[in-house]
């Protein structure tokens, strides 16, 4: 048992949360990042202003900051200079060169801050042991090493963005900040179990996230085992745009290692879920698509919502798992104009489906 210095969220506060949860204490306040946020603006239009008063400046000076938000959003680079100007910290893409490895070796750094739309949550390791302190929730809540690659891996493929976080943490000071926010938090189950698997388990996420564009990559595997775990990791990961076909995976001859597997691909499952709820819940009104599809051949209507940028594919993914349909080749039908959609991968706007829509979806067998 720990404890951990955690912020729930508070109107648009999640980078100051971030921040504070990062740092294990009430380091900063909203005031403390608008200030920095005050000042990036300023330089900025300092040096538009050096370019001349052009049309790009006009627009510039007519937009709302960048960097400060009137509901308390701030941007990366403010967290960024904040955490530089007090501690020495640097931000660094996880997809990124100067990241080197931390993509593939994630349990090698210290902390990753992520961020989707106008979200900001912290990931950072205390005493060897790895937590997720996003403000959603009530408390953090620990992640074994193998649970925090298939989690990084995860939100990475609902769009966020990752950065590690490089340099030395400020040493933990319980004092700071209101009581209340201090929880006392658990530890994840047997380690030593855990490595039992943990190796090919890895090699799979690995696997799953390499060739995700390949859809017949697993089929050229040279170990039969390795293609099952991995096929496996990428089902459970959600919907692949290159990949709609769900792979099935024979019973395995270990029925110990067997439940191992089913174990972490049901948590794996279970954290995209609520990432992906805690996503949808934070979208703004605007960027939400509504969609009505009606289902011909079972004479029933799915509703559902949606992320405007969400992929077709994303679509009939929600709609198997709500319905139970069979594995087949389906298309989309579009209402008024009638027109017929099989490609997959577009985004619902850029098909006209935003704000909303109804649509037919009907077997192409």
């Amino acid at each position: 048992m720990k404890l951990l210095y955690h912020e729930k969220q508070e109107a648009g506060l999640c980078g100051v949360h971030c921040l504070n949860t990062l740092l294990q204490g009430q380091y900063f306040g909203p005031e403390d990042l608008a200030e920095i946020g005050r000042s990036f603006d300023e330089n900025e239009r300092r040096l538009m202003l050096e370019m001349g008063e052009t049309k790009d400046f006009l627009k510039f000076m007519a937009e709302d900051s960048g960097n400060v938000a009137d509901d308390g959003f701030f941007s990366v680079q403010v967290l960024g200079q904040a955490l530089n100007q007090a501690f020495g910290l640097s931000l660094v893409p996880i997809k990124s060169e100067a990241a080197g490895s931390a993509s593939e070796n994630p349990t090698e750094e210290n902390a990753f801050i992520c961020n989707l739309q106008e979200h900001w949550f912290t990931i950072r390791k205390v005493d060897g042991q790895w937590y997720n302190f996003n403000s959603l929730q009530d408390a953090p809540s620990p992640l074994s090493e193998f649970y925090l690659r298939v989690f990084l891996d995860t939100l990475l493929l609902e769009g966020y963005e990752i950065f590690v976080v490089r340099g030395e943490l400020p040493r933990i000071d319980q004092s700071l900040g209101n009581s209340r926010n201090w929880k006392i938090v658990g530890e994840t189950g047997s380690a030593s179990r855990e490595r039992e698997f943990d190796e090919d388990l890895h090699f799979a996420i690995q696997a799953s996230m390499r060739d995700s564009n390949q859809p017949d990559a697993m089929e050229n595997s040279s170990s039969d085992e390795d293609s099952e775990l991995a096929a496996a990791i990428a089902a459970s990961l959600g919907p692949e745009p290159a990949a709609p076909e769900i792979i099935e995976i024979e019973d395995s001859s270990d029925p110990e290692e067997d439940d191992e597997l089913q174990t972490a691909l049901l948590l794996s499952q279970q954290i995209a879920e609520q990432s992906r709820s805690d996503f949808m819940s934070n979208l703004p009104e605007s960027d939400v698509t509504k969609l009505l599809i009606e289902l011909p051949q079972t004479k029933s209507r799915v509703e559902g919502k949606f992320y405007k940028l969400d992929n077709l594919q994303r679509v009939l993914d929600f709609v198997k798992s709500s319905k139970n349909l069979p594995t087949a080749n389906y298309e989309f039908v579009t209402t008024y104009p009638s027109q017929v959609i099989t490609d997959m991968n577009a985004t619902l706007e850029s098909l006209g489906l935003h704000p909303n829509a109804k649509l037919f979806l009907r077997s192409r067998d």
